[in-house]
Protein backbone atom coordinates (compact mmCIF):
# COMPACT_ATOMS: atom_id res chain seq x y z
CA UNK A 1 0.00 0.00 0.00
CA UNK A 2 1.40 3.29 -0.92
CA UNK A 3 1.25 6.39 1.64
CA UNK A 4 -0.13 9.21 0.26
CA UNK A 5 -1.68 10.69 -2.78
CA UNK A 6 -1.64 13.98 -4.77
CA UNK A 7 -5.27 15.29 -5.06
CA UNK A 8 -6.37 18.46 -6.73
CA UNK A 9 -9.18 20.98 -6.02
CA UNK A 10 -10.36 24.24 -6.91
CA UNK A 11 -10.04 27.40 -5.28
CA UNK A 12 -13.08 29.95 -5.59
CA UNK A 13 -10.92 31.63 -7.79
CA UNK A 14 -11.32 28.58 -10.32
CA UNK A 15 -7.29 28.13 -10.16
CA UNK A 16 -5.99 24.57 -9.43
CA UNK A 17 -4.51 24.15 -6.08
CA UNK A 18 -2.91 20.86 -5.25
CA UNK A 19 -2.15 19.00 -2.14
CA UNK A 20 -1.18 15.66 -0.43
CA UNK A 21 -3.51 13.70 1.70
CA UNK A 22 -2.16 10.59 3.53
CA UNK A 23 -5.58 8.73 4.18
CA UNK A 24 -6.04 6.37 6.22
CA UNK A 25 -2.67 6.53 7.26
CA UNK A 26 -3.32 9.77 9.22
CA UNK A 27 -6.85 10.32 9.63
CA UNK A 28 -6.80 13.81 11.29
CA UNK A 29 -6.21 17.22 9.97
CA UNK A 30 -2.46 16.55 9.68
CA UNK A 31 -3.61 14.26 7.17
CA UNK A 32 -3.21 17.14 4.83
CA UNK A 33 -0.66 19.31 3.84
CA UNK A 34 -1.04 21.42 1.62
CA UNK A 35 2.31 23.15 0.80
CA UNK A 36 6.41 22.87 1.30
CA UNK A 37 7.27 24.77 4.68
CA UNK A 38 4.56 27.21 4.18
CA UNK A 39 5.26 27.45 0.26
CA UNK A 40 2.10 26.39 -2.13
CA UNK A 41 2.68 23.28 -3.98
CA UNK A 42 3.36 25.58 -7.93
CA UNK A 43 2.17 22.22 -9.72
CA UNK A 44 1.66 18.81 -9.36
CA UNK A 45 4.96 17.62 -10.10
CA UNK A 46 5.56 20.18 -7.04
CA UNK A 47 3.22 18.38 -5.07
CA UNK A 48 4.49 14.71 -6.51
CA UNK A 49 8.21 15.71 -5.30
CA UNK A 50 7.59 16.63 -1.76
CA UNK A 51 5.49 13.50 -1.55
CA UNK A 52 8.36 11.33 -2.90
CA UNK A 53 10.76 13.06 -0.56
CA UNK A 54 8.27 12.05 2.22
CA UNK A 55 7.92 8.27 1.29
CA UNK A 56 12.04 8.26 1.43
CA UNK A 57 12.11 9.56 4.78
CA UNK A 58 9.56 6.55 5.75
CA UNK A 59 10.99 4.15 4.19
CA UNK A 60 14.17 5.30 6.18
CA UNK A 61 11.97 4.52 9.44
CA UNK A 62 11.04 7.92 10.01
CA UNK A 63 7.43 8.45 11.58
CA UNK A 64 4.66 9.49 8.82
CA UNK A 65 3.75 12.27 11.36
CA UNK A 66 7.17 13.28 11.23
CA UNK A 67 8.23 12.59 8.00
CA UNK A 68 4.98 14.96 7.00
CA UNK A 69 6.21 17.42 9.91
CA UNK A 70 9.38 17.81 8.09
CA UNK A 71 7.59 19.88 5.38
CA UNK A 72 4.85 21.90 7.33
CA UNK A 73 5.33 25.45 8.04
CA UNK A 74 6.89 26.37 11.01
CA UNK A 75 3.67 28.31 11.91
CA UNK A 76 1.90 25.23 11.89
CA UNK A 77 0.25 23.64 15.02
CA UNK A 78 2.76 20.78 15.33
CA UNK A 79 6.17 22.77 14.51
CA UNK A 80 4.60 25.50 17.02
CA UNK A 81 7.09 25.55 19.99
CA UNK A 82 4.29 25.04 22.70
CA UNK A 83 2.85 21.83 21.03
CA UNK A 84 6.81 20.83 21.06
CA UNK A 85 7.09 21.49 24.82
CA UNK A 86 4.20 19.75 25.95
CA UNK A 87 5.68 16.75 23.79
CA UNK A 88 8.63 16.68 25.56
CA UNK A 89 6.54 16.97 28.89
CA UNK A 90 4.61 13.91 27.90
CA UNK A 91 8.28 12.17 27.04
CA UNK A 92 9.59 13.00 29.86
CA UNK A 93 6.59 11.98 32.20
CA UNK A 94 6.43 8.82 30.24
CA UNK A 95 10.74 8.56 32.01
CA UNK A 96 9.46 8.67 35.12
CA UNK A 97 12.64 11.21 36.11
CA UNK A 98 11.06 14.38 37.49
CA UNK A 99 8.78 14.81 40.25
CA UNK A 100 4.61 15.40 39.77
CA UNK A 101 5.51 18.94 41.46
CA UNK A 102 7.92 19.93 38.77
CA UNK A 103 6.24 18.29 35.66
CA UNK A 104 2.96 20.57 36.95
CA UNK A 105 5.15 23.43 36.91
CA UNK A 106 6.09 22.62 33.40
CA UNK A 107 2.90 22.64 32.51
CA UNK A 108 2.03 25.78 33.76
CA UNK A 109 4.95 27.27 31.74
CA UNK A 110 3.60 26.30 28.54
CA UNK A 111 -0.15 26.65 29.12
CA UNK A 112 0.82 30.44 30.40
CA UNK A 113 4.30 31.78 28.89
CA UNK A 114 5.00 29.70 25.64
CA UNK A 115 2.07 30.64 23.49
CA UNK A 116 3.67 33.78 22.74
CA UNK A 117 7.25 32.01 21.43
CA UNK A 118 4.55 30.88 19.04
CA UNK A 119 3.03 34.22 18.05
CA UNK A 120 5.00 36.11 14.69
CA UNK A 121 6.92 38.48 15.90
CA UNK A 122 7.16 37.19 19.19
CA UNK A 123 10.38 36.81 21.08
CA UNK A 124 13.28 35.80 19.25
CA UNK A 125 15.58 34.88 22.37
CA UNK A 126 13.93 31.85 22.85
CA UNK A 127 17.37 29.94 21.78
CA UNK A 128 17.76 28.43 25.28
CA UNK A 129 13.99 27.25 25.87
CA UNK A 130 14.13 25.11 22.41
CA UNK A 131 18.05 23.60 23.17
CA UNK A 132 16.41 22.71 26.48
CA UNK A 133 13.10 20.64 24.32
CA UNK A 134 15.38 19.25 21.96
CA UNK A 135 17.67 17.54 23.93
CA UNK A 136 17.32 17.73 27.66
CA UNK A 137 15.38 14.49 28.60
CA UNK A 138 17.50 12.02 26.19
CA UNK A 139 14.36 11.65 24.02
CA UNK A 140 14.58 13.24 20.71
CA UNK A 141 12.39 12.81 17.86
CA UNK A 142 13.13 13.85 14.19
CA UNK A 143 10.26 16.58 14.17
CA UNK A 144 11.18 17.90 17.45
CA UNK A 145 14.66 18.44 16.48
CA UNK A 146 13.53 19.49 13.20
CA UNK A 147 11.11 21.89 14.20
CA UNK A 148 13.03 23.49 16.89
CA UNK A 149 15.64 24.43 13.44
CA UNK A 150 13.27 25.39 11.33
CA UNK A 151 12.55 27.90 14.10
CA UNK A 152 16.19 29.26 14.91
CA UNK A 153 18.40 27.44 12.46
CA UNK A 154 20.82 24.83 13.25
CA UNK A 155 21.03 24.16 16.47
CA UNK A 156 23.72 22.19 18.47
CA UNK A 157 22.70 18.94 20.33
CA UNK A 158 22.82 18.96 24.32
CA UNK A 159 23.51 15.83 26.05
CA UNK A 160 20.79 14.42 27.73
CA UNK A 161 20.66 15.32 31.80
CA UNK A 162 21.43 12.05 33.80
CA UNK A 163 17.78 11.04 36.30
CA UNK A 164 17.97 13.23 39.07
CA UNK A 165 20.23 15.93 37.88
Amino acid sequence: MTIGKVRERKSKAGNTLFYLDFYPHIRNTERFLYSELGVSFEDEKHAQRVLDNIRTHIARRTSISDAIGLYRSARTKPNLISTLAAEWIEDIEREGVLEPYTLRQYRGMVANHFPVLDRPGGPRDHEQTSRSLAGRSGVEGPRRQDAAQHHLGQLPSLPPLAPGA
